[in-house]
């Protein structure tokens, strides 16, 4: 049986990859879809109907390159895979809000809204790391915000909040 062709990614998130290919002049019973980082080891469940000639991957890793494989079925025989490289999108990260009232001469407080997926902790970091607490952790339970203490007046920080799953 001949492979399906014109692969073609259709819409990449952070955490999906669709994409869409052109079935052989044949009678197709079936597709089998693979993928995976590096080797294409994990199967989509469900699989394609016959009829479909597009599909959707979910619950990807961000900014991870996944190789995907259609392998088209026929009565008695299956293709060759038609062969994919895509990456995931890049997480999006989140605003820092800072109130004014959050500020004084030598503190500072954060907040941040929560992450997307699985979170066990927010790790915080200042740059430059002066300060009585220039790194911290926060439980992902707890109330989103950090209170940086200790820094010095006039100096720019950059502030960072990265989640731990």
């Amino acid at each position: 049986m001949c492979s399906s062709t014109h692969l073609r990614f259709v819409e990449v998130t952070e955490s999906t990859l669709e994409f869409t290919w052109v079935p052989p002049n044949a009678t197709v019973t079936g597709h089998r879809v693979m993928y995976g980082q590096g080797e294409a080891t994990e199967q989509l469940i469900p699989s394609p109907d016959p009829g479909n000639r597009s599909a959707l991957i979910e619950g990807l890793l961000p900014g991870v390159m996944y190789k995907v494989e259609i392998i088209t079925i026929g009565f008695y025989r299956e293709s060759a895979p038609l062969v994919g490289y895509n990456t995931t999108g890049e997480y999006m990260a989140c605003e820092i809000a800072i109130a004014s009232n959050d500020v004084t001469v030598n503190s500072i407080r954060i907040t941040w809204p929560a992450a997307a997926g699985a979170v066990d902790t927010y790790s915080i970091s200042l740059n430059p790391g002066d300060g009585d607490n220039p790194t911290g952790s926060v439980n992902s339970g707890a109330a989103r915000e950090y209170n940086f203490t200790g820094l010095t007046a006039g100096t720019l920080y950059t502030i960072s909040v990265t989640t731990v799953s």
